[in-house]
């Protein structure tokens, strides 16, 4: 009898539940740039009765442009999305079924000319804004003063509060008082290792090829796991869907170049790559005899990546990193060496959104980092040749899934 009041009570429930869940309905779609179709991270999302009247929920863009409204309920509202840099937008929404609406949104850059301005105020932070994270626009990093012409991200981030340089020619990073291995450095979610160029004097990251820089100084996310000192989560630019289009830099130790544009209709590229030339300006300068006795150096670094729209629901993207490091005493030598150091990274990416309540991402990534040393001696009188060869090696392999739920409007 007990067995057969709970089952009755379950059947009673269960419909219960169900009509009351479709008297809400879950607003969600994605916030793009109107010209380039890029992303737009961290854009306001609000939904208001009328245009004055005040916002009943409010939310923001992930690191994809995806946002979600769960629990809407019938009738008329105002759907308003502004982001930094674009015009504010304002949709008008009705709802007058339980079935979930995707409203994508396109929005207009601006550009405003005004006088000087000040305000004074008590800092106050934003509910989602995390304690200890700061965004850096990498179009602010391109307007920095530079080192003979080259713009570096790193060295830009050591002006930032509690991040310090160990010297004038380092581009390590020093926060909190933590050593630059402490730091956990990523590239569109990938590991880089030993990030730098030149010894430390520059980073081996391209500020044309970042559309948004993370520093997280303290409170780490559970996402990124454990490290002493500090996160530094650098995305790199999805390319326009709009035209094809470039920019390059030629500064007096290096020159680089940057290539965009639309693959067909759903798709769109991005590669940018620089190269340092020390040993093509030493090359000019150094006489014949010289030149068989001055070591070789020169760097370079490549970034790509290609995103392609399978659906309203379904992303492809798939990044690359690549960076060496090469010195090298002339071959016409009797003693000789090589050193070679770099890294290599890539991310396969799969964005899929299950339901308007429920994003998902998963990654394949590799990373590869190697330091190769290679060391030759010629004996005259045997006339042999010792060698010698080392290679510390670090390669990962990853497969990686993450979701966001947006069950309610307060979780």
């Amino acid at each position: 009898m007990f067995k057969k009041l709970i089952l009755l009570l379950i059947l009673g429930v269960i419909p219960i539940i169900l009509y009351a869940q479709k008297d809400y309905t879950t607003i969600s779609g994605q916030v793009t740039d109107k010209q380039s179709g890029e992303s737009i991270i961290g854009a306001t999302v609000t939904l208001a009765k009328d245009q004055t009247s005040k916002p009943l929920k409010g939310v923001f863009t992930n690191k994809f442009g995806y946002y979600s409204m769960p629990k809407i309920s019938k009738g008329k509202y105002y759907l308003t999305v502004s982001a930094v840099g674009y015009l504010q937008k304002k949709v008008l929404v009705e709802i007058d079924n339980s079935e979930d609406k995707t409203i994508n949104i396109m929005l207009t850059s601006k550009d405003i000319k005004v006088g000087e301005v000040t305000v004074e105020a008590e800092k106050e932070l934003p509910a989602t804004q995390r304690i200890g994270m700061i965004k850096v626009d990498p179009s602010l990093i391109n307007k920095m003063p530079s080192i003979l012409g080259e713009i570096d991200v790193f060295r830009t981030l050591q002006l930032l509060p509690g991040v310090k340089s160990a010297s004038e020619i380092s581009s390590g990073l020093y926060v909190r008082g933590g050593s630059p291995d402490q730091n956990l450095i990523l590239l569109d979610g990938v590991i880089v290792y030993n990030p730098s160029h030149l010894g430390g004097f520059f980073s081996v990251f391209n500020s044309d090829a970042l559309k948004d820089i993370k520093l997280i100084k303290g409170g780490f996310p559970a996402e990124y796991g454990g490290r002493l000192s500090s996160v530094l989560d650098m995305t790199m630019k999805e390319g326009s869907k709009e035209k094809l289009q470039g920019e390059g830099l030629i500064s007096m130790i290096s020159s680089k170049l940057t290539l965009e544009g639309p693959i067909g209709k759903d798709a769109s590229f991005m590669i940018s790559g620089r190269r340092f030339y020390l040993d093509l300006l030493l090359n000019t300068f150094l006489s014949s005899d010289e030149k068989d006795e001055v070591p070789t150096y020169y760097f370079y670094d490549l970034n790509a990546k290609v995103n392609y729209k399978i659906s309203e629901n379904d992303h492809i993207f798939l990044s690359g990193f690549f960076a060496r490091d090469v010195l090298s005493e002339p071959a016409e030598q009797d003693d000789n060496f090589d050193i070679i150091w770099g890294n290599a990274t890539a991310n396969l990416r799969w964005m899929h959104i299950l339901s308007p309540n429920l994003f998902t991402n998963f990654s394949l990534i590799y990373t590869d980092y190697k330091f190769e040393t290679g060391i030759s001696s010629y004996d005259e009188w045997d006339s042999t040749t010792v060698s010698f060869n080392s290679l510390s090696h670090i390669k990962d392999f990853l497969l990686r899934a993450e979701a966001q739920y947006f069950p309610d409007e307060n979780h």
